[in-house]
């Protein structure tokens, strides 16, 4: 496989695979893959597969690592040699010894650094880089059968039948991988560089499928219920580096010394960003180590993604963030002294009794939203002008004063107690993101790291515990774990994971944090402008010399506009019900609006409709691997979503979109119902998992399909996964269906095909309605 990686791949957008049939030869296939993001080609490869031949009439390799390093190899058990750090840097292996970072086992594959400090060290090696070696042993975590149930017998029988020789040799290349490219800057005496990333990457794999299979059937006994696993060697170096660019190298070898693999890695290497002085490290974000259902191996700034259920490999590559210093605050929510006091004066802001003692101030203020207009009032002559959408506002009242108090600081201990964390607990994440070693070696920002904190809820342990334990034992506070877990809602909370809905919980009331504070901070500036404005004549009294009678009365009501709900106010109309339109279908959608940040995004500075902010990424009922659409043509259904968000989210405002679409254009597309069947049961079940669906499954796939309509599933993806294939049938029932409180059963309307949500984004242009309730407790 040749492979060049063009783009930056991105975090939260999944990677669509396209292979186009090159050619079938009688020994040689060649396949050519492309993985995009939203339509952008990130990276491009040829692979070609080559049939065993059965001739072995000639064979040539090096002398093995184990020949050559045999001292080093011999001087310790694999087992004895040190975990391979996530990132094999001097500063990540500092931190995680201080305590400051939590170092994440590293799944699928046991991986040990060999200790080759005295070889490496020689003064031979230190001139000439490309003599420095890096060692690592590897061997297989668990069993490579999806059947935790699979007996030593049928594990061989598969094995032989070569049913995990795919699943070998993606592992294989996992593992070269880890930590690659972080050992150039090593050899070369490199400790500070600003940006690293992969150019272009060649992995050969030598041999068939036996050399590579990783279980050690000699050592299995009559008796023996483990599988013995062998150790693998990678030997890694780099033979060239110049111009801004770095060659990693690299050579597997099976426990017998025979060469399996060699990988080769073109990549760029900067020691300062061009034209630049260094200012930042490019390093990783520490949250990706968390992922529960893929296998992440963090190589400089590629990222290996490695699927256990189906054997699929993919690699991207992430661009450089500059880092974000707490000392120098700036940004919404970094209020200016002027600001500040300008909401004192109007009292919004009341006085503090100990300045700065807490980080937080007490607000006070009544919140008065959009007034209704008439549709001819936004409208104008130019079509491009005409509303894209409409909103709609429940529960602001304008004579009623809100008492709250907020944080001024976008990082702080406060803000995350704030979001949901008790003190120490607070305190231990918030020290951790300021004790790292600068923002220029590691630039993620605060909720990255709540983000990987909250994530350890994937981890084994809380599968004895219950819901509202495990929440407490990552430090979030009694009213945060009563939301999540609360009873009414539990056909909700079963439609996604307990990590999920912990780590959406604290970024919608951090998001609300955020809108809130620069809801403030516009009010200050608008009022800054207007006195500046209307700024009295010199001989004019000074305010604090007019009696009481004469001074402006104080106002404490935040007026607020379409463009403080981060909407285009020219495309945006406010009236306080849609127009229902005759021969159209509405559908809803219900959530935390705080969750839509920016909301700009889904309408947009032209009024474009852009609903790609609503996106439900991969392993929902219908969507195996890929983006879908989920709508509901229940009101009821959406508004049990924004009930369960606002239980959860008491601080951030709540909406229901209901968007209209023509029924001629859904008449066009091709809708598959799915309803509960066994069918149902089988495809909710492989799609949880992110596992390819059986053929029998393919009309319901992309291009196939446009529409999937169905029943909600409400059964925990944790535990869905877990059910073996054989028990889906009788372990998945009609209970695992979601039903409303009225007793109906909920169903949606899964779009799945990316250029009709694109049509559907256009059909719904001016028949979009958002509603959208205040925080059930203004902060």
């Amino acid at each position: 496989m040749t492979g060049t990686f063009v783009l930056g791949g991105r975090l939260d957008t999944p990677f669509v695979f396209t292979v186009r049939h090159v050619r079938d030869g009688f020994m040689y296939s060649t396949r050519a893959v492309d993985a995009r993001q939203e339509g952008k080609v990130c990276f491009s490869c040829i692979c070609s597969f080559k049939r065993d031949e059965r001739q072995r009439l000639f064979d040539h390799q090096p002398t093995s690592a184990q020949e050559r390093f045999g001292s080093i190899l011999s001087a310790k058990q694999p087992e004895a040699q040190e975990v391979s750090p996530s990132v094999d840097a001097d500063w990540w292996i500092d931190n995680v010894r201080r305590g400051n970072i939590a170092e994440i086992e590293f799944p699928g594959l046991d991986v040990r650094k060999v200790d080759m400090q005295d070889y490496n060290h020689a003064e031979d090696i230190k001139q000439h880089p490309e003599r420095y070696r890096q060692l690592t042993q590897y061997r297989l975590k668990g069993s490579p059968d999806e059947d935790p149930s699979a007996t030593l017998a049928q594990i061989r029988e598969r094995e032989e039948a070569g049913k995990y020789d795919n699943l070998y040799a993606c592992a294989h290349m996992y593992s070269s991988d880890k930590n690659s490219l972080l050992l150039i800057p090593r050899a070369l005496g490199i400790r500070n560089w600003t940006e690293m990333g992969s150019l272009t990457l060649t992995v050969i794999l030598h041999r068939h499928a036996e050399a590579m299979r990783m279980i050690d059937w000699s050592r299995v006994g009559e008796e023996e219920t483990e599988l013995p696993k062998k150790w693998f060697v990678q030997e890694g170096w780099t033979p060239q580096a110049g111009e801004n660019r770095g060659v990693h190298e690299s050579h597997l070898w099976s426990p017998e010394g025979v060469l399996l693999g060699t990988s080769l890695q073109d990549s760029m290497l900067r020691l300062r960003k061009l034209g630049k002085t260094p200012k930042f490290l490019t390093t990783f974000s520490v949250s990706l180590l968390f992922q529960s259902h893929y296998f992440f191996s963090l190589t400089t700034l590629n990222l290996i993604v490695f699927d256990s259920s189906s054997s699929n490999l993919s690699t991207m590559s992430l661009q450089a963030i500059p880092g974000h210093h707490p000392d120098l605050p700036s940004g919404p929510g970094v209020f200016t002294l002027e600001q500040i006091r300008c909401l004192e004066e109007a009292a919004i802001l009341l006085p503090e009794p100990q300045p700065n003692a807490s980080g937080k101030r007490k607000v006070s203020a009544a919140f008065s939203a959009p007034r209704s207009v008439s549709s001819s009032s936004t409208s104008s002559s130019s079509s491009s002008s005409s509303s894209s959408a409409s909103v709609a506002t429940h529960g602001f009242q304008p004579n009623v004063i809100r008492t709250f108090d907020i944080p001024l600081a976008e990082e702080s201990v406060e803000v995350l107690e704030y979001v949901g964390f008790i003190p120490d607990v607070a305190r231990l994440i918030y020290d951790r993101y300021y004790g790292r070693p600068s923002p220029s070696q590691n630039p993620d920002d605060l909720m990255a790291y709540v983000t990987a904190h909250l994530a350890s809820l994937n981890r084994r342990q809380y599968d004895n515990m219950s819901h509202q334990e495990a929440l407490a034992d990552v430090g979030l506070t009694r009213q945060i774990q009563e939301a999540i877990t609360d009873p009414r809602f539990s056909h909700i909370f079963g439609t996604q994971t307990l990590t999920y809905w912990a780590q959406d919980t604290v970024k919608v009331n951090y998001a609300a944090l955020l809108r809130q504070q620069k809801l403030l901070q516009s009010h200050a500036i608008k009022r800054i402008a207007h006195k500046k404005k209307h700024k009295r004549p010199r001989h004019e009294p000074n305010r604090e010399d007019q009696g009481p009678s004469e001074q402006e009365p104080v106002t404490a009501t935040i007026d607020m506009t379409p463009r403080d709900f981060q909407f285009p106010e020219a495309y945006v109309m406010v009236q306080p019900d849609a127009n229902i339109l005759a021969d159209h279908i509405s559908l809803f959608k219900g959530k935390a609006y705080d969750e839509l940040q920016p909301a700009g995004d889904i309408i947009e500075s032209d009024g474009t409709v852009n609903l790609r902010p609503l996106n439900t990424l991969g392993g929902g009922d219908f969507n195996s691997d890929f983006n879908a659409q989920y709508w509901t043509p229940e009101y009821e259904t959406a508004e049990e979503y924004r009930k369960f968000a606002e239980r959860r989210s008491a601080r951030a405002d709540t909406c229901i979109i209901h968007i209209q679409i023509p029924r001629p254009f859904i008449d066009s597309l091709r809708m598959e119902n799915l309803w509960y069947s066994p069918n149902w049961k089988e495809y909710v079940w492989t799609c949880r998992r992110q596992a390819p669906p059986h053929s029998k499954f393919d009309h319901l796939q992309p291009g196939q399909a446009d529409i999937v309509r169905g029943p909600i599933c409400s059964t925990l993806s944790t535990q869905l996964v877990r059910i073996r294939r054989e028990d889906v049938q009788s372990h998945i029932t009609e209970d695992n269906v979601m039903r409303l409180r009225s007793g109906r059963k909920a169903s949606q309307w899964v779009f799945v095909h990316r250029d009709v949500i694109g049509r559907l984004a256009q059909q719904i242009r001016g028949k979009m309605h958002f509603i959208i309730f205040e925080a059930a407790a203004r902060f």
